[in-house]
């Protein structure tokens, strides 16, 4: 899905600066550097798992060079006999990407463009113009309206996720349907597009992509509302927004 490579980034980072138990490190990165445990989070089919950068690159678009994910203990084996631990590392290799978690940080950088808008409402949306196309090619929403978010699950996952009303079992909505194929979206590519990475639309899976008619929905829209009644619906997660920024010189300094 991301075919460009980042700029080499210098890291100085101390111990436990990102989570407990995270190793110092002191090297110039290439790219990003995710720091992954399997650690006890709240019991079985609640969160399954935390993820986000912990550091941003201060230079260029900001994106991120070292994050974090987190999967429950308790889920994991569960996931792994059926099927969907590789959808849920997936998803939250996504927020450490910045999807979700540094939307905000993007939008209020020196002579960017918002990526976000009305979070915290019902009408809150993704506007960046990748992301917003690909909705409408989909027929999820109009071009102009922008990409609907969640307005529910809690801090953890409002404004953070594509809706769940609208995109069903999508990758990146805000719940795991396990039971289910979670499709990447062209949206969700296109929405790192948006964010500074160099993507390709080969990296959406095929089955995301709707056949429509001009004034109807999405021709499985109907359909994946039917199936989903039987399915067991989890929260995915609790994103992580960045606490660190990084300059030329490696050293790591607090975000405001």
């Amino acid at each position: 899905m991301i075919v460009g490579d980042l700029a080499d980034q210098p890291v100085r980072l101390t111990a436990d600066a990102c989570d407990v138990g995270t190793p110092a490190l002191d090297e110039v990165v290439d790219d990003l550097v995710v720091f992954v445990s399997i650690d006890r989070i709240d019991g079985p089919g609640r969160t399954l798992a935390f993820a986000g950068p912990c550091v941003l690159r201060d230079q260029g678009r900001g994106l991120p060079v070292v994050g974090t994910v987190t999967v429950d203990s308790a889920d994991l084996s569960r996931l792994v006999t059926n099927g969907g631990a590789v959808d849920v590392v997936a998803h939250e290799l996504g927020h450490v990407l910045g999807f979700g978690t540094v939307w905000r940080d993007l939008a209020g950088a020196p002579g960017g463009t918002p990526l976000v808008r009305d979070l915290t409402f019902p009408t809150s949306r993704f506007v960046g113009a990748g992301a917003r196309a690909a909705s409408a090619i989909l027929g999820y929403s109009a071009e102009a309206d922008g990409v609907p978010l969640e307005t529910g699950g809690g801090g953890g996952t409002r404004d953070a996720h594509w809706a769940e009303a609208r995109f069903g079992t999508e990758l990146m909505t805000g719940f795991y349907n396990a039971g289910a194929t979670n499709p990447l979206s062209l949206v969700t590519v296109r929405s790192l597009a948006d964010l500074g990475y160099a993507t390709t639309d080969l990296g959406a899976d095929p089955t995301s992509v709707v056949e429509t008619t001009p004034g109807a929905g999405p021709a499985f829209g109907l359909l994946r509302s039917v199936l989903a009644a039987p399915l067991t619906r989890e929260a995915w997660d609790v994103v992580r927004t960045p606490v660190l920024g990084v300059g030329a010189d490696g050293v790591v300094r607090p975000r405001r």
